[in-house]
């Protein structure tokens, strides 16, 4: 049970850093019009020069995960994952944001070592986001009290740091496209004067060249971020920071080894190729997919509804949006789910999109040309942890009826 408190206990903190998106009123079913980083299906067609459509009446070419190691979470004891990459030796390195560490996993899934602790020394960790990357034999971890990149190599040891000051907000996430070592920030506007509401924040891509700071990168920047989190108060005073369900799958965009960043709509299958040096768009990937309803028993089963419905039953059902008892609060609750839940891409430039389907949710591949390499059924994931791909090999985390998270990892055959 401590690690269930511990994730409502993280999901306050980030919602304390969340604080600027949270005083919007959230209104049930209107978000779903909505595509990530305010990409609208107008914008799609007015700037894409080009589509790639693979033949979707029937299902993809057929591609098989062979599940070859297990990382059992209750041996390792890990705290907290809150994400994983891996070496081309098959080393697996995971960020344990609840004890401020790295834990390498070798190959065959036995624990090697520890990386960092608790500090402020040099590979010391204050604030460890999960948010990982390995580039050319380093490991790239990410320290957001200090505003910092911590680079170890495969022993542990500290090689080099990069300044990062944005990647202190809550959103800014490090990504990576070959071996280029690219960010994800969110940028809030400085306070105004007094009784002046302070703009939204905008989400922006950068570009990081040796150790200095990121340079930002030419692209659409989205000028609303639509909120993760909404508060409750319960009839004792105490404020409920309570996730928002499907707002937190991500990510949705993913850098290619040539540089292009792949933007993932939200609504339909419509993946967006943008050129680096322009932001514009230069590619589409979609797929003619009908929207997958959002059933009460799927609705039920996510966990930040589960969340809700234990902290409404301690309640007697009394929770209302703070400082406004006359309107109660309730989880938006949309008609379908997102058409893609997360992209990722590999080494070799090709995108693995996660889609919904009825009885669970798909694995596509794309080459980086856009042609369609296969699709296979996607294993049931904790969807708060990005997964990974490298080598044709898929790493994800799992999680089991007692919220304690373990490391699969599958083999993918028959994609080329």
């Amino acid at each position: 049970m401590r690690f269930a408190r511990y994730r409502l206990a993280l999901r306050q903190v980030n919602g304390l850093l969340d604080a600027p998106f949270s005083n919007a009123k959230v209104a049930p079913r209107w978000w779903r019009w909505l595509a990530v980083l305010g990409l609208s299906s107008s914008m799609v067609v007015a700037c894409g020069s080009g589509s790639d459509r693979p033949n979707d009446a029937q299902a993809g070419p057929s591609l098989s995960l062979e599940l070859r190691t297990a990382v059992d979470g209750s041996a390792v004891d890990f705290g907290r994952i809150g994400g994983i990459v891996a070496a081309g030796d098959g080393t697996i390195y995971v960020a344990d944001v609840q004890a401020q560490e790295i834990v390498s996993i070798n190959a065959d899934g036995t624990r090697r070592s520890v990386i960092g602790r608790i500090g402020a020394g040099p590979g010391e960790f204050r604030g460890l986001r999960g948010t990982l990357a390995w580039i050319d034999g380093r490991l790239h971890t990410f320290d957001w009290r200090n505003q910092q990149i911590t680079l170890f190599d495969a022993s542990g040891a500290v090689v080099g740091t990069i300044s990062w000051p944005n990647g202190r907000f809550s959103g800014s996430a490090l990504l990576t496209g070959g071996n280029q070592l690219f960010a994800r920030e969110v940028i809030f506007p400085p306070i105004g004067a007094a009784g002046v509401p302070r703009p939204a924040p905008a989400l922006q891509f950068a570009a990081f060249e040796g150790a200095g700071a990121p340079t930002p990168l030419p692209m659409p920047r989205d000028s609303v971020i639509w909120p993760q989190s909404m508060d409750c108060e319960a009839p004792s005073g105490a404020i409920h920071i309570l996730g928002i369900p499907l707002r937190s799958w991500f990510p949705r965009e993913a850098f290619l080894s040539n540089g292009s960043l792949a933007v993932a709509h939200r609504d339909s299958f419509v993946i967006e190729i943008l050129d680096p040096s322009t932001g514009e768009s230069v590619r589409q990937l979609t797929r003619n997919m009908p929207p997958i309803a959002l059933t009460d028993e799927r609705w039920e089963s996510l966990p930040e509804v589960v969340e809700f419905r234990a902290i409404q039953q301690e309640a007697n059902g009394d929770l209302w949006l703070p400082r406004d008892r006359s309107e109660a609060c309730e989880l938006p609750h949309p008609e379908h789910l997102p058409a893609v839940r997360a992209i990722a891409s590999d080494e070799a430039g090709r995108l693995w999109i996660e889609i919904a389907s009825p009885s669970g949710f798909r694995l596509n591949v794309f080459q980086d040309d856009g042609s369609f390499l296969g699709e296979a059924d996607m294993p049931p994931r904790d969807a708060s942890v990005p997964f990974y791909v490298r080598d044709n090999t898929l790493y994800l985390v799992t999680t089991d009826e007692l919220d304690v998270q373990s490391i699969e990892v599958y083999e993918v055959r028959d994609v080329s």
